[in-house]
């Protein structure tokens, strides 16, 4: 199941036509940005693991 998005994406475009290259490229952009910022904040906390559940625990508090 991981990853399966970007493979079932072209499907769920192509009923657009040639704008979906244009949704693709920038769903791909938005992919790549979001790996970056997961990638940023691992490395303010490399003590913590568990992805977006530790960072918003640490920005956040207990709450949340």
């Amino acid at each position: 199941m991981i990853g399966s998005g970007i493979f079932l994406l072209p499907s769920a475009l192509a009923l657009y036509g040639g704008i979906s290259v244009v949704g693709w490229i920038f769903s791909s952009i938005g992919a790549v940005l979001m790996a970056l910022v997961f990638g940023g904040l691992s490395s303010f906390h490399s003590d913590a693991s568990g992805g977006p559940y530790i960072y918003t625990k640490i920005g956040l508090g207990n709450f949340p």
